[in-house]
């Protein structure tokens, strides 16, 4: 991505595209939330098979503004960092009252690191101070309408029962775009799915690899 802040959504499309581009086959792409924007953008704008399959997990074309912000309000909890990885881990819980909270904030020290005495999450604050796309809400709509009309891989939602930011709207809407999606809701589970129920999760990817990605395997160059 550089130095330059762009962290758009196009962007991000890119730069899976580039990598894409190393592995010489084209993989399974899964994508959670904003991996699955982009995810989504690769597959359906590329001038090329970017992949054999597609798994979105919790994200979709149409989200709830309001499960959107949520996210944005918990990841400006912590710009200014923590002054303790308990305070950290108080943060998470709030976001994420649906799990049980453990008792060591051991792990945290993966995605948190630690200057001038502070705790910061592991990620570039601009992300948030810089413009999500770079072009206007109206023409990305355009785009992404692009997008859906042109993946033909085989293509699963994995959806988070206790989501806020797909609802049973935005399946309704990705079902309507896509109607050979696979959807499968997992219980237990918000926004964040792996961490909320992981086996769960797994078992799903697993068995959409097994049943509709295997079998067309063949297809491929070797």
């Amino acid at each position: 991505m550089g130095t330059n802040g762009d962290y758009s959504f196009t962007a991000h499309s890119a730069d899976c595209i580039a990598v894409v581009d190393q592995l010489g086959l084209p993989p399974v792409l899964v994508g959670a939330s904003l991996g699955g924007m982009a995810a989504m953008l690769a597959v359906g704008t590329s001038d090329r098979i970017v992949s054999c399959g597609l798994v979105l997990v919790d994200i979709a074309p149409k989200t709830n503004p309001d499960g959107v912000e949520r996210i944005t309000k918990f990841m400006q909890s912590g710009i200014n960092g923590f002054e303790s990885l308990e305070e950290a881990a108080a943060a998470i819980a709030a976001y994420t009252p649906q799990r049980v909270r453990g008792t060591s904030t051991a792990g945290l020290m993966k995605v948190l690191r630690q200057r001038e005495g502070r705790w910061y999450w592991h990620w570039d604050p601009q992300v948030l101070s810089h413009g999500r796309t770079e072009v206007v809400a109206d023409q990305f709509e355009g785009l992404l309408d692009v997008a859906m009309r042109n993946i033909h891989v085989p293509t699963m939602l994995v959806r988070g029962l206790l989501s806020d930011v797909v609802t049973q709207e935005g399946v309704d809407d990705i079902l309507a775009r896509m109607p050979n999606v696979t959807v499968v809701g997992v219980a237990g589970a918000a926004h964040m799915i792996a961490g909320d129920q992981n086996d769960a999760f797994s078992e799903a990817v697993l068995s959409f690899l097994d049943e509709q990605i295997r079998p067309t395997l063949d297809r491929w160059p070797r």
